[in-house]
């Protein structure tokens, strides 16, 4: 079960809005959302540029794939699709890593001179 990068990004994109939320709310409940509204929160990100149709499509394909499951018009993410999530999170840490250690003052305090030149 090999995932398209679209699919990875949307597989990606709904385990971090549900962890978001999860994190909102007590430990001891699930959390789901409505289709509509997950689908609302990726086209206002501008993640794809595809149109509401064709998301709708691949979220249709996740779930052919056993990663989603759509329970009383909610979109779950099954246990296949939380290690693929997972999947993604650890190849994706690496770059975060380097983003993080990039944006703060760790580059700066890590060499010994620095050069600004003036074109």
């Amino acid at each position: 079960m090999e995932l398209t990068p679209k699919e990875k990004l949307l597989v990606f994109a709904l385990g971090i809005y549900l962890s978001n939320l999860k994190k909102r709310v007590s430990s001891d409940l699930d959390v789901t959302i409505q289709k509509s509204v997950f689908i609302d929160f990726v086209l206002k990100t501008k993640l794809f540029e595809k149109k509401e149709r064709a998301l709708y499509k691949n979220l249709e394909n996740l779930e052919k794939k056993k990663l989603l499951s759509y329970p009383v018009k909610r979109i779950v993410l099954t246990e296949r699709g939380w290690k693929a999530y997972k999947k993604i999170c650890e190849a994706v840490n690496h770059y975060l890593i380097l983003q993080d250690a990039l944006s703060t003052e760790l580059i700066v305090k890590g060499t010994r001179k620095i050069q600004t030149i003036f074109h």
